[in-house]
């Protein structure tokens, strides 16, 4: 079976079964997540932050520490993990000040506030 994926898309593929990666494009990215997620899912995107041109906006809910990306600072009635595969900054979760880059994990229980405030350079992850 042949899949072609655009940009942004994702394809689940089948547990315990082999795979080939035939071709890549030069912005493509693959990303590996294996665990045991029941059967609901959620929603899975890729996400980016930048630091902002300007004063940075906070859409969400107030903060007090400082920033310089538009990102919003909130909370889901769900557990939230982003994985970072580019650049770094601070991400807080749970009230914690977190330093993050390429290849950290940074997960928050449902009903805990998180936030994106500061990106040393553009970040790109999954969640």
């Amino acid at each position: 079976m042949e899949h072609i994926l655009k940009f942004g898309q994702f394809f689940d593929l089948p547990y315990g079964k082999d795979f080939i990666i035939a071709a890549v494009g030069n912005r493509a990215g693959i990303c590996r997540c294996v665990g045991n997620w029941g059967d609901e899912l959620g929603e899975t995107r890729v996400f980016s932050v930048y630091p902002a041109d300007g004063t940075p906006i906070n859409g969400g809910d107030p903060v007090n520490y400082e920033r310089n990306a538009d990102f919003d600072n909130h909370y889901h009635d769900c557990d939230e993990y982003w994985i970072i595969f580019q650049g770094s900054g601070i991400a807080y979760s749970a009230g914690k000040r977190f330093e993050v880059g390429v290849g950290d994990c940074v997960a928050t229980e449902r009903g805990y506030h998180h936030d994106f405030p500061i990106a040393y350079e553009p970040i790109g992850g999954i969640f």
